[in-house]
This record gives C-alpha cells, sequence and structure tokens, in this order.
C-alpha cells in the first residue's frame, strides 16, 4: 500500500513537472510577440532584443554544450576503467597505477619531455598554458609525471572503447542563421554561385594564422563551384586592414592579402609600402587613400556591423547563413559546404 502510494506521488510530480515546462515554454514563445518594454507609446518585443543577441545567446548555449561533452566523455572513460579494472578484480586505482600507468619510470618520463620539447621549452601547467616551469625543477617533474599519467590514459581509452558499444544523445544547439549580405566581402571563386563561404577573420591574428591553410585548401577544392568572401575582422584599425581597405580600391585586393599572409608577425607601414609596390598599386593614390579618414571609417562600420550580428571573435566562417562550430575543421566546414551544394543543384 505504501508502495502504491509513493508511485501515485511521483507520477503525479511528474505530470506537474512537465505540464509546468511544457507552460513555461509556451508562456516564452508568446512573450517573443508581447512587449518587453515600453517608451511612451513606443514599444520594444522580445523578438527585437533576442535578433540583436541571438549569435551571443547561442555562444553560451554552446558553452553548455561542450561543457556538458566533457563530462559525458569523462563519465564515460571513468565507466571503462570501471569495467576494465572488474575483469581483473582490481580497484580502479590499483588498476590505474599496476596496469595504465605500469611504464612510469624516469626513463620514459625523460623520452616524453624530449618527444615533447618540454626540456627546452618548460612544462606549461595542465590547466594554465601560459605558466611555464623548468622540466628538471620539482614543480616541472610532478607536472612532467602528471602529463605523461594523462597521456597514458587517453592512448588506453582509445585502444579500449572498440569494445564498447557508446551511444551519446547530447546534440548540440541549433545556431542561428546570420545574414551576411550587406557586409562589404572581397570575392573570389564563383562569383555566379548560390552558395558563399565567409571567411571572418584578422591577418594579424595567430588564430587566423592558423586557419590559412584550411581556407586555401578548400579554396583550391571549391573555387570553380562556390564563392569565397573576406571579411576583415580586426579589434583596432591595423595596417594590414587598411591596407587591404586601399588596395581593394585599384582591384589588387587579393595581392595584398597573399603577401600580408607570408609576413610573420605584425607588418610595419615600411612593410606595407614594400608590398604595394611589389604588386603593383598607384603608390600616391594608396598614400593618399591609406590617410584618407572615410578609409578608416569603412573599417569601423564593417566592425560595428558584424558586433550587432553578435560576432565578436575570430576566426569565424559561415557557409552561407549557417555558422560553423569547428573552424579548425576542414572536414566540418566541407561537410557545410556539400550540404547547401546538394540543396542548389
Amino acid at each position: 500500500m505504501k508502495c502504491k502510494y509513493w508511485t501515485t506521488l511521483v507520477t503525479l510530480i511528474i505530470v506537474i513537472s512537465f505540464l509546468s515546462c511544457k507552460k513555461e515554454k509556451n508562456s516564452y514563445a508568446n512573450s517573443l510577440d508581447e512587449p518587453i518594454a515600453v517608451v511612451n507609446d513606443d514599444k520594444i518585443y522580445m523578438s527585437e532584443i533576442d535578433k540583436g543577441i541571438n549569435k551571443k545567446l547561442y555562444d553560451i548555449l554552446f558553452q553548455v554544450y561542450l561543457m556538458r561533452k566533457n563530462a559525458i566523455e569523462e563519465k564515460i572513460n571513468q565507466k571503462i576503467i570501471e569495467n576494465e579494472a572488474a575483469k581483473e578484480q582490481l580497484t580502479p586505482d590499483v588498476f590505474l597505477n599496476t596496469v595504465v600507468y605500469k611504464d612510469v619510470n624516469a626513463k620514459n618520463l625523460q623520452k616524453f619531455a624530449q618527444k615533447c620539447k618540454y626540456d627546452k621549452t618548460g612544462i606549461p601547467v595542465i590547466n594554465n598554458t601560459f605558466e611555464y616551469f623548468d622540466v628538471n625543477s620539482a614543480r616541472g617533474q610532478m607536472l612532467l609525471k602528471d602529463k605523461y599519467k594523462q597521456f597514458l590514459l587517453e592512448n588506453y581509452i582509445e585502444k579500449n572503447k572498440k569494445k564498447y558499444q557508446i551511444k551519446s544523445n547530447l546534440t548540440p544547439p541549433d545556431p542561428p542563421l546570420v545574414d551576411l549580405s550587406d557586409v562589404k566581402a572581397a570575392f573570389k571563386g564563383n562569383n555566379k554561385s548560390k552558395i558563399t563561404v565567409w571567411i571572418l577573420t584578422d591577418l594579424e591574428n595567430n588564430n587566423c594564422k592558423a586557419t590559412n591553410s584550411v581556407f586555401e585548401n578548400l579554396y583550391k577544392k571549391y573555387n570553380k563551384e562556390i564563392r569565397f568572401a573576406y571579411i576583415n575582422f580586426s579589434g583596432d584599425i591595423t595596417h594590414s586592414a587598411t591596407a587591404l581597405e586601399c588596395a581593394k580600391k585599384q582591384n589588387r585586393f587579393w595581392e595584398m592579402y597573399n603577401q600580408l599572409s607570408m609576413i610573420n608577425g605584425k607588418p610595419s607601414g615600411n612593410d606595407i609600402l614594400t608590398i604595394a609596390t611589389k604588386i603593383g598599386l598607384n603608390k600616391e593614390k594608396f598614400v593618399n587613400d591609406y590617410k584618407d579618414s572615410t578609409t578608416c571609417h569603412s573599417i569601423i562600420n564593417n566592425i560595428n556591423q558584424l558586433h550587432d550580428k553578435g560576432f565578436w571573435g575570430v576566426p569565424s566562417i559561415v557557409v552561407n547563413k549557417h555558422i560553423i562550430l569547428d573552424v579548425f575543421s576542414q572536414n566540418q566546414i566541407e561537410k557545410a559546404i556539400e550540404i547547401e551544394i546538394s540543396k542548389h543543384n
């Protein structure tokens, strides 16, 4: 009788919770079309507010997704270790020390340090890559041992995952659609194509430089089928951004882009002038355009437009209106391109 009572009570709580969530969801949907604020008789709607911050909202949701994804992977790894330890009739801790970490010794630690070049660069704190220690110091030796254990554990998990049927039902949030057609860009590839890969990047940013090879590979593969658009998105008025804007006025944008891409670090004013001469620009016009305030205003206007659309970091990639989550993954970008190609064939 008592069991039946608790079953009925739990069922009732679940039903109430479900109806409450459903009501809350419907309430939110309705609120998008209702005023959230009023200035005299001028009404402000939630849909209007969300339109300006939907990219920021998505970024927050995606960070939550990544945290959950990492937590799930840790739990899966824990289950694998527990199961493998049980087969050996050992506790997980004993199993890790006697099986997974059995090769942790001074000789292997030295080899690992040399392989990772920690003996030359120093060893970073695991959760802080900006703080380094001498690998031969007491702190360095502790960090080296931790990193080597992490390396061995990851290898062990990867090898043994094949034994298990692993499935995760966690899905990333749907990214918002973003229209960049009103932002000034430089185009190349098939200008008649209905498919555009928008590249928001800054030639003086190290993360952007790391993705240059990905963009070059994509262009070589798809330049006859789709259009590529470059949009400068620097945090300030840089030499590179200004030079590109001026070169564009003389139809030499991509020549300037290619030359700037080859420079390590940030180009100086002299570097810019040398490149301008090298690619055959009218030097007098280039210098005048460089000094013209309208050039700066054009760059700032683009940056402000991108901020308004919710973009704050580089590099960012958009295929037509679809934001790409992993800009360093050529495979993910290609999948998005192939989906758009299939739509328009």
